[in-house]
């Protein structure tokens, strides 16, 4: 299954890290991982990306769509907008998908751009976890 990683910022290292990490290789072999980004990698990012055992796809030798196009699965960082690749959109995942399929224990996900530290911080006193 050849998986693509849309977006090398946070995210994008996040789910790299994963998908190699001991959990992730009974999905996926690294040599199945590809990275893209619209933006010049870094040295560092590059090596990071290598030393996985993933494949570098720049932006400027690929586009966005090539690379969904030939994936089996991608996943995408937030501040890829996907809005024009809609015919993929059964094969378009985000982290919190990758979690939900390797983490089985009760959660409560806690998502959005404002309100998330409060959130967590009333739900964790209503369930008796933290200490005042």
């Amino acid at each position: 299954m050849r998986i693509a990683i849309i977006g090398f910022g946070v995210v994008g290292k996040s789910i790299l890290a994963f998908l190699t990490n001991e959990q992730g290789k009974k999905f996926v072999r690294a040599a199945d991982l590809l990275v893209w980004d619209a933006r010049p990698f870094t040295k560092d990012e590059e090596q990071i990306i290598v030393s996985a055992g993933a494949r570098v796809v720049h932006g400027d030798c690929a586009t966005l769509g090539e690379v969904i196009a030939i994936a089996d699965m991608v996943f995408t960082s937030p501040g890829v907008n996907m809005n024009r690749y809609k015919q993929y959109s059964y094969k378009i995942f985000c982290e919190l998908d990758l979690f939900a399929r390797f983490f089985d224990k009760p959660t409560i996900g806690i998502t959005g751009s404002l309100g998330k530290t409060t959130t967590t911080k009333l739900l964790g006193a209503l369930a008796g976890i933290f200490k005042k």
